[in-house]
């Protein structure tokens, strides 16, 4: 191990996530991973309309497995599945998942029968988790062997690992992970100077794609992060002076290729470690580990960033910072601090349109009893599909509008795609969608090939969905096959 692994050994990290659900009014949770050295916990919040945030009751909740309180900052120790219904925290001390099934309602936590599971076949500095978006495979990394183990998720949220699992890798190291909105690539950072992309079979098998790993030119890749149509690649870099970012263009086949001016270094900060875009894809957010701040750089459609005017902007907090998140909507960011002590705090801030942060009052809020360590993941929370569309090529279309969430599927093939973002591609089938100002959704499916292009315009009602093109069908009547539109 070289010398820069070993000073970050030192350090102890955090991870948290989020899950929005729609009851009468909207209500958001935050679950905090404490990776305490011995038994290990999630902590649980609430999160207010003004940002701040209130202890769930019973929170922490035991995972039943033993934290390790030291590994790397980026690495992503808590995940919940893309229906929000099951959480997954990693025990770095005894290589194992804990899986959580989660109350949509109240944020609950109550374990899953046969957790925690084991999953690492070394021993090192954590494991590093990251779930498709379809809800069926959990990923962990183990950074002692740079194996990755693939699981099945049950419909219990019980955790089996597929044939051939764990999969070797050519890295050292294993730090932060993310797999593609459409699910079919894995990429990881070997913070030894590569960047590793798999693909991923319809089994969940593991295979690395033509020309992987790819060589980072900064040399210290940690976290990384896609935009939300996979086509982008953000990558964190580990340093000691400046906000280091490296941007790569996604090939379909998971090809990376560094975008025009990448490497990008701005003088924010010190140690940008974690990255992580906003959901509208307008914003990147970098925490600066050493500098106790955030850099906030606009983006581009293409990904160029630029330094965001007042940025950075400081935690409130004279500690490292750790883990970064945003609720579903993009509204408040979620900064974890470091200390080594008991009781390390969260500091939350408001997101404005243009991207500035302000801390909330009361930021930051105790998390007691916790040293929390570091690994993020995008919240994905509980699909509430409003939307029912039917177009001339045999497409069903569900969508809720609130979260950004859709599921494709193509009747005459049987094709289906789950995704959430602005836009998504499965095969031949291409869906896009736009809020509109006066509330409304504008999308539309290319079916490549087939009879054509659907358009739908829709806005939800009290009664309904108002359509303006395509065929609205109600959601209960959303299954194939469908009856032929209007």
């Amino acid at each position: 191990m070289n010398g820069f692994s070993r000073f970050r050994i030192l350090l102890t990290l955090a991870g948290m996530v989020f899950l929005t659900t729609i009851l009468s009014a909207q209500t958001n949770f935050i679950y905090v991973n404490n990776d305490i050295a011995g038994p290990n916990s999630v902590s649980a919040f609430s999160v207010q309309s003004n940002g701040s945030l209130l202890p769930l009751p019973g929170s922490p909740f035991a995972t039943g497995g033993t934290g390790q309180g030291i590994g790397f900052f980026a690495t992503n120790l808590i995940v919940i599945s893309s229906t929000g219904n099951f959480l997954f925290a990693s025990n770095g001390g005894n290589h194992t998942v804990s899986a959580f099934a989660v109350n949509s309602g109240t944020g609950q936590l109550t374990t899953v029968p046969g957790s925690p599971f084991v999953a690492g076949v070394g021993s090192g500095l954590g494991l590093s988790l990251a779930v498709s978006p379809n809800g069926q495979f959990l990923f962990a990394g183990d950074d002692g062997s740079a194996y990755v183990a693939v699981f099945t998720i049950a419909g219990n949220g019980a955790l089996s690992q597929i044939p051939g699992s764990p999969f070797e890798t050519d890295a050292s190291d294993i730090d932060g992970m993310a797999v593609s909105p459409n699910g079919k690539l894995l990429a990881f950072a070997d913070p030894n100077g590569a960047i590793d992309i798999f693909s991923i079979a319809a089994s969940g098998a593991l295979l690395a794609v033509p020309g992987s790993p790819f060589e980072t030119d900064l040399g210290r890749p940690t976290g990384l992060a896609f935009n939300n149509t996979g086509t982008v690649l953000y990558v964190g870099n580990f340093n000691v002076e400046d906000t280091e970012i490296e941007v790569f263009s996604v090939a379909a086949n998971g090809f990376l290729a560094p975008i025009s001016g990448s490497p990008f270094s701005f003088a924010s900060g010190r140690n940008s470690n974690i990255v992580l875009p906003s959901p509208d894809n307008r914003f990147l957010f970098v925490s600066n580990l050493l500098s106790n701040t955030i850099t906030v750089l606009a983006l581009s459609p293409g990904g160029t960033p630029t330094l965001l005017p007042g940025s950075p902007f400081g935690t409130g907090m004279n500690l490292l910072t750790e883990a970064v998140a945003t609720d579903p909507l993009g509204n408040f960011l979620f900064v974890t601090g470091f200390s080594g002590e008991i009781d390390d705090p969260v500091s939350v801030f408001k997101i404005a349109s243009n991207g500035t942060l302000t801390l909330v009052p009361g930021s930051p809020f105790s998390n007691s009893p916790g040293q929390i360590r570091t690994g993020i993941t995008d919240s994905l929370p509980t699909p509430e599909f409003s939307i029912c569309v039917a177009d001339s090529s045999g497409n069903r279309l569900l969508f809720d509008p609130i979260r950004g969430f859709f599921e494709l599927q193509n009747c005459n093939s049987g094709l289906t795609a789950f995704g959430q973002g602005r836009s998504f591609s499965e095969g031949c089938n291409i869906f896009f969608f736009e809020p509109l100002p006066n509330g409304f959704v504008k999308g539309a499916i290319n079916t490549c090939g087939q009879q054509g292009t659907g358009v739908f315009d829709g806005i939800p009602t009290g009664s309904g969905v108002v359509s303006v093109h395509g065929t609205i069908l109600p959601i209960t009547s959303c299954s194939c096959p469908l009856p032929n539109p209007s």
